[in-house]
């Protein structure tokens, strides 16, 4: 049964999780409303591909920027910085694999912060523990 967690403003839900593919990985669906994204990060861990299932996601991916639209994957290496928004008016929703798995624990952390603007150390802090940095 998938799980549904608000994360930094966007719906993250957990479709298929580490316990269910030896640790392997982890497949989330991100239903982002127009403006929101996830800040610029870097991860240590784990390597991301987001496919766009709906909408035009701006991408940052090491020194490039870019849109990607339905049907569009982009590759997310570990090491890289990267980060992504909707437009402001316009949602969006992608499906992101994440190899290893491991950051389930990481999104109901986030999950269960106060409603409102989040507390950029405290969400440091936390993202932190699951070798990811904000940069």
């Amino acid at each position: 049964r998938p799980q549904t967690f608000n994360v930094l403003g966007v719906q993250t839900t957990l479709h298929v999780t580490g316990p269910e593919t030896n640790q392997r990985l982890l497949i989330t669906e991100l239903s982002l409303p127009g403006g929101a994204g996830i800040p610029r990060h870097v991860h240590t861990r784990d390597d991301e591909v987001f496919h766009v299932l709906q909408g035009q996601v701006m991408f940052t991916l090491g020194d490039r920027e870019f849109t990607a639209g339905p049907q569009n994957t982009v590759f997310g290496p570990r090491g890289v910085p990267h980060g992504f928004r909707t437009a402001p008016t316009a949602a969006a929703r992608l499906l992101v694999t994440i190899a290893p798995a491991g950051l389930e624990a990481m999104f109901a952390e986030l999950g269960a912060l106060p409603p409102g603007p989040p507390d950029p150390a405290r969400v440091s802090e936390i993202v932190a523990r699951y070798g990811i940095a904000f940069v």
